[in-house]
């Protein structure tokens, strides 16, 4: 598919004070076998480029497609669920869970890069549920326990699910997501839109 991502930042650290960085396009496939993405950037503000994505800089989001679903429900990870309350959520009634990873338990790579820096932070969050499907529709993560020292102090990510179509049939995928990151000056905001499946 392609995912559109669009950058925003603030240099003040507040939400009201966000300016888009630029718009971002890349073509998306999935492996089912080896759980990951792989991601060919076409363009940067409609210009084309041959840049990796890790190599745009700025703050740069990934896994939302397969592995962020995927990594929480991992007996690895040995999360812990707890049902929290009833939601509708898109005209569908779901239940809502929290959950908790430990640090010692996470996969969730958080790197500073122009640091050199990277950790796996302890997180937590809630997922939507579809009450009569089982199947998930939001996914929202929080880191917990940054370490004091760590350039980034908080990163929230939310990843939210709905039907598309392919050739007739409908699946349930990714539809957009929305990543925060804060490091106590600068703000950092990526909200990213999959399309044409």
């Amino acid at each position: 598919c392609d995912q559109v991502t669009k950058r925003y930042v603030s240099r003040t650290g507040r939400e009201d004070n966000l300016s888009l960085r630029d718009n971002i396009l890349a073509k998306l496939s999935y492996n089912g076998e080896t759980h990951s993405e792989n991601y060919r950037v076409l363009t940067v503000n409609n210009q084309m480029t041959d840049k990796s994505m890790m190599a745009l800089g700025g703050s740069i989001s990934t896994g939302e497609f397969g592995s962020m679903l995927l990594s929480l429900f991992d007996p690895e990870r040995e999360a812990s669920f707890q049902w929290e309350r009833q939601a509708g959520l898109r005209g569908r009634a779901t239940e809502v869970y929290t959950f908790k990873v430990r640090k010692d338990r996470s996969n969730w790579h958080i790197e500073a890069v122009e640091e050199k820096r990277s950790t796996y932070p302890a997180y937590t969050g809630r997922v939507w549920v579809d009450r009569e499907t089982g199947y998930v529709l939001r996914l929202l993560m929080n880191t917990a326990d940054m370490e004091p020292d760590f350039p980034i102090r908080s990163v929230q990510s939310q990843l939210d699910y709905n039907w598309s179509a392919i050739s007739g049939i409908r699946f349930l995928l990714p539809e957009s997501s929305v990543s925060w990151m804060n490091d106590g000056h600068y703000l950092s905001k990526n909200m990213i839109e999959f399309r044409m499946y």
